[in-house]
């Protein structure tokens, strides 16, 4: 039981992580529209270090994403080996006591 409320505790923080890396992604959006839209006298350098700027985050990002899967993904093989391993653990131990009233 704990091992589940512990996987949908991290499916809930992937949940958000993904949510505030949208959100993070669209408001570099927006600052990169607004960026263009202001044709100072170097809106080309500006706009190249948006695009610089945000395919970082973009991938950090992706970084980030990949590995929390991967952490998912091994708590839930974690939580399934531990949950064999109690009931093998009962059974043995249920085997054990028949063996000891005989």
């Amino acid at each position: 039981l704990e091992c589940k409320t512990d996987i949908l505790d991290y499916n809930h923080q992937f949940e958000e992580h993904i949510l505030a890396s949208k959100q993070n992604i669209d408001k570099e959006a927006k600052i990169e529209r607004e960026m263009l839209l202001d044709r100072g006298d170097d809106h080309n350098l500006k706009a190249f270090k948006m695009r610089r700027r945000n395919l970082t985050l973009v991938e950090s990002l992706r970084r980030t994403t990949q590995l929390m899967q991967q952490e998912i993904e091994q708590s839930a093989y974690l939580a399934k080996v531990l949950d064999e391993s109690s009931r093998t653990l009962k059974t043995t131990f249920n085997e054990y006591q028949g063996f000891s009233s005989v």
